[in-house]
This record gives structure tokens, C-alpha cells and sequence, in this order.
């Protein structure tokens, strides 16, 4: 008896000289602010105060700390992600969904293969389950303010839209399960078509980084999948494209996101009322969320809802996912945010939405370094970090501007430091916010042409990779990111007293199904 005490003595001291050790050497490392495994801010040490420990917050912070800050932490977290993702790509295994090309017909339902399925009833928290499809993922997305990025870091009718969203029994693959893949067979609009990948129009020798630069116009990455190809899940609700190792997200239900695009939309309108001599601008992005790729589907239902939500008075365009190619030609395999393709496109869409088809487009390169890979917040959920992009970004000869950051003089994004072979190393690293710039609550650009409107944007982290293109057309560009804005500034922000002061007639809403229905980007003071 006394033995066995003796041992669970030696095993808790053991236990509580490793933590303390663990702990005690933090200062000799340093406090880490941030984790790139996890994509968010790290809990510093919390400074102690007689309050603080009253109201309970010094203990309670001092908690997050020590989980945050603990030596190997980051290390133990990584192996934990790791053996979860490969514990649910072995389950993946035990069931398939293989979607065969049929005539399309009216009344052609989506069905399962019940007695397959029975051979097989764990769902594996329903990954490939058309209650799957539905996704808690709408409501995880709008409750994380950051959209995976770390605070530090941080003339077109309504006729142009779809009118006819697709309805269920519209639907025309049947699922049958069969394998550990889910394979589609379509047919192609071309299937002759062939997919040239862009020659460069120049390679630069920089520091010893070779750099292509290509012309975003006509820049192609070279995607052409629409035939063939076979989804595969990997657990977290994300999927991947086999072919190409995109990761996808499931759409969001109908359920999750006509709440929020009710109260965006009405939010939007009001001013509109309250502010009849100011124009109006929408553009909406599409992603992953938007589509189906399960049915190769591409209905367009959550922007075609948010657009008869709208004040006509709104101008809006939008960017379309139409097919497999699309996707994968526009965004990052790893990451949520689009490619310098797809940022190029939404800078055209953003400026002849508001100027009109006849403006002058700035001469845009695509830059893509050779050998720099990017593991974006996909890659990070699903901890695999085998997969990887080409980094790539936009690059422009500007006049000279000048930028305030909060107010404050400084330089927005660091694309010249990237020109010159001066980026992080680092596995993991988020080129996307380091390279475009992080997210504020406030960036001003004045590019001193007088003769030319103010615009003001609001945007997420999507809308950071172009902005000093659009405000290059303008005299002075505001762009506000509202999830930061009070924290960054002191105060809410007051719209009407804003466009004011500023002499604001020009204002745009730019961004992806995160930005029009995440509740913090609300303006909640529109007649001051």
C-alpha cells in the first residue's frame, strides 16, 4: 500500500517539475503573440492590478496565458490536429458518395443508396451527409470577427443576375456510395477546350528570388477540371478537389443565411433613405460557400436572395463561381481568400461597377515568386500542411500617395519588401496578410487628384489585396474594416457624420458571403 503511494507521490511531483519547468522557461523563449498553426493571437501575460483580481479577469487571462504561452504547446496542438486528421481520413475509408452524370429531368431528386448506406450507419459527424451539406460551418464563420486571421495581422441591372435558383428536386446526380471518394462525371460546355497555363511576360533576378511577372489580364492558371473530378473529405466540413487539392467549404442553409442578409440588407437600405445624395455600390464575391460541388451545381441562391433584399438604388455586380475551373482558377487551394486572378477581377468588377466600362484599367502584373508557398487557414484546420500554393500577388507602377494607417503615416502592406526577396521563411506563414496587408480599422489613401470623387469602402480581409489599386482612381479612398474600427479608434463609427467631414458621395460595399453577413461589418449609426 505504502508502494503504491510512494509512486503516485513520485509520479504527481514528476508531473509538477515538467510543468513548472515548462512554464519557468517562457521568459528565457519570450512571449509568443502569435500562433501560425491555430491563425490567431496568442494571450499575453495579463499585467496584475487590484481590479483585475477583484472582477476576476487577471485569473481568468492568466489562465488563457499559460495554456497560450506554454513551452511546446503549439508542438503538442500540432501532433493533436495532426492524428485527429488522419484518424478521420481512415474513417473517410468506410463510406464513399460517387455522383454519376444523368439526363436532367424535373423530378430527379438527390437520393442515397439506403441500403449501402445501412452497411455503413456512422456518418462520421455527417461529413458527407446531405444534413452536412447544410453545415454549421454559416454559423462558425460570422462569430469568428477574423475570418482566420489574426488581429495583429490583420452599370449593372438586377436582370444580370440568375433569376431561377435551382430547387431540390431540380437536382440530377443520385448518390450511390461506393468507395472513399465522391467522383463526378459532367459534361463540359467546351470539352475540347485546352487549358494554356500563361507564359510570363518577364522573369526579374531579385536578391536571388527569380520572379515572374505576368499580365493579369490575360493571366490563366491553367485549371480545366469540369469534365472529371472527385471530392474527398477531410474532415472539419472541408472537402478536397482531387485533382487540383483544393479545399472546400460546404454550403451554408438557406436557414443560416436569410437572417443575416435580411438585417444586412435592411441596413443597407436605410441609408440609402437617410442619405439620398450619396451613391451606392455592392459588389459580392462568390466562394466555396456558394456552390455545390457535390451536384456540380451553381445556382447562385444566396446572391440572388441578397439581391431582391436590395434598394434598387443600389448598384451591384458581382463575381461568379460557374464551374469547377472558376474556382480553381480564382482562389488559393489552402486558403479562404482569392488569388491575384481573383483579386484582379474584383478590381475590374469594383471599378467599372462604380466608373463605368470606359475607364482606364491600371496595368496590373501578376507577381508569383518562384519557390514561395503559402499554407492558408484550410490547411491550418485541417492540419496538413502538405498542401500548399504558389504565392501570388498584384503588382502595379502608382503615382505617388500617401497612406494613414488609424490616422497615423505608414505604409500599407509590404509587396515592395516581397520584390525584393524580404518576406518570413517560416512554414505556415500568412503571406496573404503579410504580403497585401493586415486587417485596420481605418486606411486612407490620397492620391491628390482633386478633380476626381472621394470613395469609401467598407471591406473585410478580402478586400485588402486591391486597395490601393481602386484608390488610385480617386482623389481620397476611406476604407474601413468595421470589425476593428471602435477597438482601433476610440469610438463608433458615425457614418453620417463621416461622409461629412469628408466630403464622401461615393461609397462601396465590397466582399464575400463572410463580410455581407457577419453581424460586426453593420453599420448601426447611419443618420448620426
Amino acid at each position: 500500500m505504502r508502494c503504491v503511494m510512494r509512486r503516485h507521490i513520485a509520479f504527481i511531483f514528476l508531473f509538477l517539475i515538467i510543468l513548472i519547468s515548462l512554464v519557468a522557461v517562457i521568459p528565457i523563449r519570450g512571449v509568443k503573440s502569435v500562433s501560425y498553426i491555430e491563425n490567431r493571437d496568442l494571450q499575453p501575460f495579463p499585467s496584475i492590478t487590484f481590479q483585475s483580481i477583484i472582477d476576476t479577469s487577471y485569473q481568468q487571462n492568466l489562465e488563457k496565458a499559460l495554456s497560450d504561452q506554454l513551452v511546446f504547446g503549439e508542438n503538442f496542438k500540432s501532433t493533436y490536429n495532426y492524428i485527429k486528421s488522419l484518424a478521420l481520413k481512415s474513417m473517410s475509408a468506410f463510406y464513399t458518395v460517387s455522383i454519376e452524370k444523368k439526363p436532367q429531368t424535373a423530378h430527379n431528386p438527390v437520393k442515397v443508396d439506403n441500403e449501402a448506406k445501412n452497411q455503413n450507419s456512422a456518418e462520421h459527424d455527417g461529413e458527407l451527409s446531405q444534413s452536412g451539406l447544410k453545415s454549421a460551418l454559416g454559423e462558425s464563420l460570422n462569430e469568428n470577427a477574423s475570418e482566420n486571421t489574426t488581429s495583429s495581422e490583420r452599370n449593372e441591372s438586377n436582370n444580370n443576375f440568375a433569376t431561377e435558383p435551382a430547387k431540390p428536386d431540380e437536382i440530377t446526380s443520385p448518390l450511390n456510395i461506393q468507395g472513399n471518394t465522391i467522383t463526378h462525371n459532367t459534361e463540359d460546355t467546351d470539352p475540347n477546350k485546352a487549358a494554356i497555363e500563361t507564359k510570363p511576360d518577364k522573369v526579374v533576378d531579385s536578391s536571388g528570388q527569380i520572379m515572374h511577372f505576368y499580365d493579369a489580364l490575360t493571366y490563366n492558371a491553367g485549371f480545366s477540371t469540369d469534365v472529371s473530378y472527385k471530392i474527398i473529405p477531410r474532415g472539419a466540413n472541408i472537402l478536397e478537389i482531387n485533382s487540383s487539392n483544393h479545399l472546400l467549404y460546404t454550403p451554408v442553409a438557406a436557414d443560416i443565411y436569410m437572417p443575416l442578409l435580411e438585417k444586412r440588407a435592411a441596413c443597407y437600405n436605410k441609408l440609402v433613405k437617410d442619405h439620398p445624395d450619396v451613391n451606392f455600390y455592392l459588389l459580392y464575391i462568390e466562394t466555396d460557400i456558394d456552390a455545390d460541388f457535390f451536384n456540380c451545381s451553381f445556382p447562385h441562391n444566396i446572391l440572388n436572395n441578397y439581391v431582391s433584399l436590395l434598394d434598387p438604388k443600389i448598384k451591384h455586380d458581382k463575381l461568379l463561381i460557374q464551374s469547377v475551373s472558376d474556382y480553381q482558377n480564382l482562389f488559393f487551394k489552402t486558403d479562404h481568400h482569392w488569388n491575384a486572378k481573383g483579386q484582379f477581377e474584383g478590381y475590374k468588377k469594383a471599378i467599372q461597377l462604380i466608373k463605368g466600362e470606359n475607364e482606364e484599367l491600371i496595368d496590373i502584373s501578376i507577381v508569383q515568386i518562384e519557390g514561395l508557398k503559402t499554407n492558408g487557414s484550410k490547411s491550418r484546420i485541417i492540419n496538413d500542411f502538405t498542401i500548399s500554393d504558389d504565392f501570388t500577388f498584384l503588382w502595379a507602377e502608382l503615382p505617388s500617395y500617401s497612406t494613414l494607417i488609424n490616422g497615423k503615416e505608414g505604409i500599407y502592406g509590404k509587396k515592395s519588401d516581397y520584390l525584393k526577396g524580404d518576406y518570413p521563411k517560416e512554414d505556415g506563414s500568412n503571406h496573404y496578410g503579410n504580403c497585401n496587408g493586415w486587417d485596420y480599422g481605418i486606411v486612407e489613401y490620397g492620391f491628390n487628384q482633386p478633380g476626381k470623387d472621394n470613395l469609401l469602402m467598407f471591406i473585410d480581409s478580402f478586400g485588402n489585396s486591391v486597395l490601393e489599386f481602386i484608390a488610385a482612381h480617386f482623389n481620397k479612398t476611406y476604407v474601413v474594416d468595421l470589425r476593428y474600427y471602435e477597438k482601433e479608434n476610440g469610438a463608433p463609427f458615425n457614418f453620417k457624420e463621416f461622409i461629412t467631414e469628408n466630403d464622401v458621395h461615393e461609397v462601396l460595399f465590397f466582399g464575400p458571403y463572410y463580410f455581407h453577413t457577419n453581424e460586426l461589418h453593420l453599420i448601426g449609426n447611419s443618420g448620426g
